[in-house]
């Protein structure tokens, strides 16, 4: 099977669920390649799971989270009172957290498991009798 690293736990319960609190480092990309880390605290998130499909067949998922908290710690040289700083740290926080989902999601994918439930939102949305035709292992391995 495989294992989940522990920093990437709070990742995971997010994909899940809603969490309802955490504290989460992001490594990102500063100015000049410089690396730049932010600790996001008192963490709060809302999952929304889509499915779209024609006849059961050319499944697509798209999973959205909304993530709330407040920054604890940030090492980077801008400074966070000012707007654009605000939108800027909130954009690299975006990407860092579609960049690791995306990883997390394609990793377990290749080990033909479905921590998250998304097999029962698809389920749900094509109806039993196509559920029951369709090999959701092999399925989810393609989306």
């Amino acid at each position: 099977m495989g294992q989940i690293p522990a920093p990437k736990g709070l990742l995971l319960s997010m994909l899940r669920s809603c969490s309802p609190n955490g504290e989460m480092m992001f490594q990102l990309e500063g100015e000049g390649g410089n690396k730049e880390h932010v600790m996001l605290g008192s963490m709060s998130n809302k999952r929304t799971v889509s499915v779209y499909h024609r006849n059961g067949r050319d499944l697509e998922i798209r999973v959205d989270l909304e993530i709330g908290g407040s920054i604890l710690e940030y090492t980077g040289k801008l400074s966070s009172r000012h707007y654009e700083n605000q939108r800027r740290l909130d954009r690299l926080m975006t990407e860092y957290v579609k960049k690791e989902a995306e990883e997390m999601i394609r990793s377990v994918q290749e080990k033909k498991v479905d921590p998250f439930g998304f097999g029962q939102y698809v389920r749900n949305q094509i109806g039993f009798k196509a559920w029951k035709a369709l090999d959701w292992h092999e399925t989810f391995l393609r989306l």
